[in-house]
């Protein structure tokens, strides 16, 4: 005899695939935080480092995450619900390219030799990081619970391979083969 009880849907799989994506950026989140406080301080950061977390910001999060939620995710949200519940997290999507964009360009005067820009850039990334932890504390309290009852089983197989679809097309364009660094 089962005692399993049958209303309960499984966790959907590209739910889980988002929130582990959340728990990489919230660590990469850790270590831009730590390099903002570093700069704050007054003391050198490398340039390269800086470069490097807007990187990742740029094509992990910028590209990667964002498409899958609100090219993918969102609309079977707003088919069921409306769009007025994907209005906060759609602004902060848009808003978090500004944010991108900002933190490449301070990083970029940063290597240059700018005085004021390693304090810009632990300003801009402080607040940045703000905004993708209340965005992602959203989603997963409000966002996500809606998603897992507008999925059907037979969308959820369609999602889940579209987000690893938006996997191989990133790893593809950055040149990132099966873990490994293409040679170039």
């Amino acid at each position: 005899m089962s005692y399993e009880n049958q209303d309960v849907k499984p966790p959907l799989h590209s739910i889980e695939m988002l929130k582990a994506e959340h728990f990489n950026i919230v660590r990469a989140c850790g270590e831009a935080k730590a390099m903002a406080q570093s700069l704050l301080r007054s003391e050198k950061v490398p340039a390269e480092a800086l470069a490097a977390i807007t990187r990742f910001f740029a094509e992990y999060v910028g590209e990667r995450h964002r498409r899958k939620e609100r090219d993918l995710l969102f609309p079977f949200i707003e088919r069921d619900y409306g769009p007025e519940v994907l209005a906060a997290s759609l602004r902060d999507h848009e808003e978090g390219c500004w944010w991108i964009r900002s933190l490449d360009q301070i990083a970029r005067a940063y290597a240059c030799g700018c005085g004021q820009s390693g304090k810009r850039w632990a300003e801009t990334a402080l607040r940045y990081v703000a905004m993708l932890e209340a965005q992602f504390e959203a989603e997963e309290h409000l966002l996500y619970p809606l998603a897992e009852t507008a999925i059907s089983p037979d969308e959820e197989r369609t999602l889940s391979q579209a987000f690893e679809e938006v996997d191989n097309e990133a790893d593809e364009r950055l040149g990132y083969r099966a873990g490994k660094v293409a040679a170039a």
